[in-house]
């Protein structure tokens, strides 16, 4: 018996921009695929491309657990793409790739977010 395993990862690079210019930007990391969006994906209801298609970030401070169904504090949304920061690649040793670069309104106050998703 042939047995093939599957899985689904996310990672997130935030940069800051000022005028179309990065004023800054952070290293990539991890993003925690939540069960929900697992049993999204694996359950055939959206294909992958379109579960990160929209991107939010919040203000709050409770770690992240596997079982949460969103962001603690949700404080923007936006399905806004960059279409230079949006593609597909699919590699020789079978994983694929969904890249998208996501547009947030420019800023009015000063705010930290700790949560990206």
């Amino acid at each position: 018996m042939t047995n093939i395993g599957i899985g689904v990862q996310g990672v997130a690079k935030v940069q800051v921009l000022s005028k179309g210019i990065i004023v800054e930007e952070r290293p990539w990391t991890k993003n925690l695929v939540l069960a929900q969006g697992k049993n999204t994906f694996f359950g055939g209801s959206y294909y992958a491309g379109a579960l990160a298609r929209y991107c939010a970030v919040g203000t709050g401070t409770t770690p992240p657990a596997s079982t949460d169904v969103g962001l603690g504090a949700e404080v923007k949304r936006t399905g806004t793409l960059l279409a230079s920061g949006t593609g597909t690649a699919r590699y020789s040793d079978g994983r694929v790739v969904y890249t998208y670069t996501h547009d947030f309104a420019e800023e009015t106050v000063h705010r930290n977010y700790s949560e990206l998703g």
